[in-house]
């Protein structure tokens, strides 16, 4: 009877460390997703700039060539396109510091939801 009592605190035990254990690998495993997540978005942020560029470029020959306007559409049209690489850049930029801030809010959840209260370790 003793041996089936002690068994079970035993188990217990180990049943607590693989918990915390399991939980500690997950933040690790979100830390790592996280960071691939914003390095994704960092190169999206690029590719935003660069097609808009291209974009606006490829309109304004296209335009210059048909109204036979010389180079000066294919340049307000590069312009816009700056402006509007630039736009997604900023909104990118917007999602990305939601998205951390979404993280950070929720991994201080979970610390906080760990650490012991404040009456911990006190015996009535």
């Amino acid at each position: 009877m003793l041996g089936s009592v002690l068994d079970s605190k035993d188990e217990r035990t180990k049943n607590t460390d693989l918990d915390s254990k399991i939980r500690d690998a997950g933040r690790r495993l979100s830390a790592r997703t996280g960071l691939l997540d914003s390095f994704g978005t960092a190169g999206m942020m690029g590719f935003h700039l660069l097609s808009g560029m291209l974009v606006g470029g490829f309109i304004g020959y296209w335009l210059d060539k048909w109204l036979d306007t010389g180079p000066w559409l294919k340049a307000v049209f590069f312009i816009i396109g700056i402006a509007a690489g630039f736009r997604n850049i900023y909104l990118d930029a917007q999602r990305l510091v939601r998205e951390q801030d979404g993280r950070d809010k929720a991994r201080k959840g979970a610390e906080n939801k760990d650490a012991p209260g404040p009456h911990a370790g006190k015996k009535d």
